[in-house]
């Protein structure tokens, strides 16, 4: 989950402060609620602490497919 972590979260904290910048009420920044705090305060987390938002809400997520028989994707070279 770390491999793909960083960038995700990168990128919907990017697309949060694009989004509030624009529209800070718009309706769609509620999806990000679940994150805690209110919108202004995640605009406002450093990259690191957005992160780590993530993780906590991601993790359990991903050991609950894991007990279910889920396995992670793994990337497989591409042969010619």
């Amino acid at each position: 989950m770390a491999n793909h972590l960083d960038n995700f979260s990168k990128l919907q904290q990017m697309g949060l402060q694009a989004a509030y910048q624009k529209s800070p009420n718009n309706k769609l920044l509620e999806d990000y609620l679940h994150l805690g705090d209110g919108i202004s305060d995640l605009v406002h987390l450093s990259p690191a602490d957005f992160r780590q938002r993530y993780h906590k809400l991601l993790s359990p997520l991903v050991q609950i497919a894991e007990n279910m028989g889920f396995e992670y994707w793994m990337e497989k070279p591409v042969s010619f």
